[in-house]
């Protein structure tokens, strides 16, 4: 019987998706603060986005038509 519980190979634990997703976010704020005095908060903020948008690109990339 399933109880919606992906089990197998693939598939990350939701402890291990959560630390992940802590550290990430930590690291990109300290890597962020020492941006500000030579960007400012547009500037840092369009580089986070960015560098967000291609490590998904490379993550998860569409598959061509």
């Amino acid at each position: 019987m399933s109880h919606g519980i992906a089990h197998g190979a693939g598939h990350a634990p939701a402890t291990a998706l959560a630390v992940g997703s802590v550290v990430s976010l930590q690291a990109g704020q300290a890597i962020a603060k020492t941006l500000f005095p030579y960007a400012g908060p547009g500037g840092v903020l369009a580089m986070r986005l960015g560098f967000a948008a291609l490590l998904l690109c490379m993550v998860w990339r569409p598959r061509p038509p």
